[in-house]
């Protein structure tokens, strides 16, 4: 006879339970199977200190100043009361907010969360035998997995995040979690009584764990991982066109990264770069003192790939990788995008050199490097009502004087998460 159907379950609305990470003082560990390349962060309690209350949050990472939570994460700790007598009562609220303002299109904005939790009460304020508040009290509040809309619509919490960007017009956006403590007294002065509420408000940081499907793979150089594993890299062809009339010709680029597109924002993302074309053109893009173009740096060794890393590059001027950050925002029923520069890259030229060769018609350079996120950088991309971040890795190729070539850009969508790619299996707290 077959068996009742098993209940629908929802990962979102129905989040599995709290488990420790560590064995309670009554509890023991009977058998223990650690995931594979997971290196355990040392936690450890993060106190916030005023003049009449301390807050401890319990399980933070060392040297973290802000406590930090994942998605769906319970936030859980103990609050020291200085003074508990004639406490009536004391309550926490978790309230997160998503502020939109542009300088000339006004303000806008949703309400992500806000839940109040009752921690200790007394029965009522006229009883002068009630049990005193504890001096110590223990709290537990869970991030919830998504919130709902203007419109309706569920969708996933953001993370922090914060942009300030102070052009013409300005613009700002912000995503705020705060823990709220709030303290209600009993004042009397003779036969007059009264009450007074404080509250104290800690700034939270929602930082959803996210990481790479799989990693990427750089046998020693790029073009030296090309040929045994090309379906690792993504290469992307365009054309530096030239002037409309000009009898200059076109330079033909190429550009290569990890096929995987999705980084860690601590991670060097590898790239290489191979521009194609006449001599004329290469002594257009580049300047007079490029090591490319430049016989004079020439030497016997030049066979050894660190030869010319040891130069300093102008190419870079005229070559560059940059990583970008694209962030649209919804006023009031308009559209406002803007960008900011958040990785630039560091690239030297890849031998031979152009002086090295003979063909004026047919020949090429390469470049590679690396590109790494800004220390600033501390979310990846997201998607909210109203509020969308993408990140791209953009390639510039500009002359340094006016020229018959026109600039060229190439911009790649990646996506920027919070961790590296490790051999660990799933975690529960990963997209």
């Amino acid at each position: 006879m077959p068996g009742d159907p098993l209940p629908p379950y929802d990962s979102l609305t129905n989040p599995p339970p709290d488990y420790n990470r560590e064995p309670l003082q009554d509890e023991q560990t009977l058998a223990s199977t650690p995931r594979p390349g997971l290196v355990r962060r040392q936690s450890t309690n993060l106190v916030k200190c005023f003049k009449e209350v301390i807050v401890i949050f319990t399980d933070q990472e060392e040297n973290t100043s802000l406590p930090t939570y994942s998605r769906g994460a319970t936030i859980d700790g103990e609050i020291g009361l200085a003074c508990p007598e004639r406490i009536l009562e004391v309550s926490i609220k978790l309230y997160g907010q998503m502020s939109l303002m542009a300088a000339d299109w006004g303000s806008a904005g949703a309400t992500l969360v806000s839940e109040k939790q009752t921690l200790w009460t007394c029965r009522t304020e006229s009883d002068e035998n009630h049990a005193p508040c504890p001096s110590i009290i223990p709290f537990a509040i869970r991030i919830p997995y998504t919130y709902t809309t203007p419109e309706g619509k569920t969708t996933r919490m953001p993370p922090s995040f914060e942009a300030s960007l102070f052009g013409i017009p300005a613009f700002f956006a912000k995503c705020t979690y705060t823990l709220s403590i709030a303290i209600t007294k009993m004042r009397r002065y003779r036969f007059a009584s009264w009450t007074v509420s404080k509250t104290f408000n800690i700034t939270l940081n929602y930082r959803p764990r996210t990481r790479p499907q799989r990693p990427f793979i750089v046998l020693d150089t790029v073009l030296g991982s090309l040929k045994p594993v090309p379906e690792e890299w993504l290469q992307i062809t365009a054309t530096m066109e030239t002037r409309l009339g000009s009898s200059g010709k076109p330079l033909l680029c190429h550009l290569l990264i990890p096929s995987v597109q999705t980084f860690a924002i601590t991670d060097p993302i590898p790239f290489h770069v191979q521009l194609s074309g006449s001599l004329s053109s290469f002594q257009e893009l580049l300047p007079p003192d490029s090591v490319l173009l430049n016989p004079a740096k020439k030497r016997s060794n030049t066979k050894d790939p660190h030869y010319y890393s040891s130069f300093p590059t102008p190419d870079s001027e005229s070559v560059r990788v940059r990583i970008v950050r694209q962030i649209v925002a919804e006023i009031n029923g308009r559209t406002r995008i803007r960008t900011l520069i958040i990785g630039t890259g560091k690239l030297h030229p890849v031998p031979p050199a152009i002086a090295d060769v003979h063909v004026p018609d047919d020949m090429s350079t390469d470049w590679q490097g690396e590109v790494t996120c800004l220390d600033s950088v501390t979310c990846g991309g997201f998607n909210a009502h109203g509020l969308s971040v993408k990140d791209y890795l953009v390639l510039d190729l500009a002359p340094p004087r006016p020229s018959f070539l026109l600039p060229l850009q190439i911009s790649q969508h990646i996506r920027l998460v919070t961790d590296s790619w490790t051999e660990e299996t799933r975690h529960p707290q990963d997209v």
